[in-house]
């Protein structure tokens, strides 16, 4: 089976006014309505659509994310025909440029566009207080380790490890970061020296291949990795309660 779309159903006092700030405001196109007065209907723009029923289903001031492919662009458009927003677009550290609007029904829309996360891109720079150094893998299967340190007490604060047969094909594993240590730069200095490390060892046309929740595709994006199809199977561990 394959999840193949998701259409959110917003909560609307009014589908007719809904859908008049979602055309003449944000740029969707009007798809339909019914009831009279309309008590359901539906926006769209290109993959995207929305629903909106009539103080039937859902909440006011439901949050959902739409990605874009020109936020800046799309921000300056809708700014000057009335959009309530609360700022202009910001980059931010998990990849994503991205600004709020607030609709009619107290609905909040994050606009997004996929970039390099702010003042990471490129450089990789590590803060003062911890340190990035390779490690000597214990696991033959492990072609390159790599660590993050705290400068001060040399405590493990993440790590990530590369496995692979080391020809033509590779795998990254296990890029992690201690919870109180995420949004430094942390992983990205960690990503940084791992794919430095690939484009100066790994043959010409091997693969590196990695396993992602979807929400931070973005962020992997910026070390080269681009989405592709796959196919997987799982097994179930046996029961063997009693």
């Amino acid at each position: 089976m394959i999840f193949k779309t998701v259409v959110p159903i917003l909560y609307s006092r009014d589908v007719a006014a809904s859908i008049a700030y979602y055309t003449g405001v944000l740029g969707f196109q009007n798809q339909w309505m019914v009831g009279d007065p309309p008590d359901f209907g539906s926006v769209n723009s290109d993959s995207v659509e929305l629903f909106f029923c009539r103080e039937g289903q859902g909440n006011p001031g439901t949050w959902m994310s739409i990605m874009v492919d020109a936020v800046d662009e799309y921000f300056e458009k809708i700014i000057r025909k009335g959009a309530k927003t609360f700022g202009p677009p910001e980059t931010m550290e998990w990849g994503v440029r991205e600004f709020l609007v607030e609709d009619p029904d107290g609905h909040m829309i994050r606009f997004g566009q996929s970039v390099p996360p702010a003042g990471k891109g490129g450089g990789g720079a590590v803060p003062a207080d911890f340190r990035i150094r390779d490690v000597k893998p214990d696991n033959p299967a492990i072609v390159y380790s790599v660590v993050a340190e705290d400068a001060a007490t040399n405590d493990p604060i993440g790590g990530a490890h590369l496995i692979g047969d080391n020809k033509g094909f590779f795998y990254v594993k296990d890029v992690y970061v201690h919870p109180d240590r995420q949004g430094r730069g942390i992983g990205t200095a960690l990503m940084r020296a791992m794919t430095d490390w690939l484009e100066a060892n790994a043959p010409g046309k091997a693969s590196v291949w990695l396993h992602t929740a979807e929400q931070l595709m973005p962020w992997y994006k910026q070390f080269g990795f681009i989405p592709v199809g796959g196919m997987a199977r799982f097994f179930n561990s046996p029961d063997t309660s009693a």
